[in-house]
């Protein structure tokens, strides 16, 4: 069983890198992250991402001038189903870096 399999009908938290890994096409991660991005967009997985994702995942594709790129990223963490996209506020920064810290 794949991890796509074992992620079915769960709610993950998708990071940067893996945004990277699904848009760009890596060579060795894009395949092991499409099926999960596949099963996203078919609502077999609930997925959040954070607000920091965005200008995270935009270095590159504002550094390139790759204007495509960078409306195919925001396409996906601000409208794709299956996704929430939710804000960060500095006040959930605080605490947890307090619980990292202090526990």
């Amino acid at each position: 069983m794949g991890l796509a399999e074992k992620l079915l009908n769960k709610k993950v938290c998708v990071d940067t890198a893996q945004f990277i890994y699904y848009m760009e096409r890596h060579p060795h991660y894009g395949a092991i992250v499409k099926p999960i991005f596949e099963n996203i967009e078919k609502g077999k997985i609930e997925a959040i991402a954070t607000n920091i994702t965005l200008p995270e995942v935009l270095v590159q594709p504002y550094r390139t001038g790759d204007d495509r790129l960078a409306e195919k990223y925001r396409d996906i963490l601000l409208n794709a189903e299956g996704l929430t996209t939710f804000e960060v506020t500095h006040e959930m920064y605080e605490l947890s870096f307090y619980e990292a810290c202090c526990f």
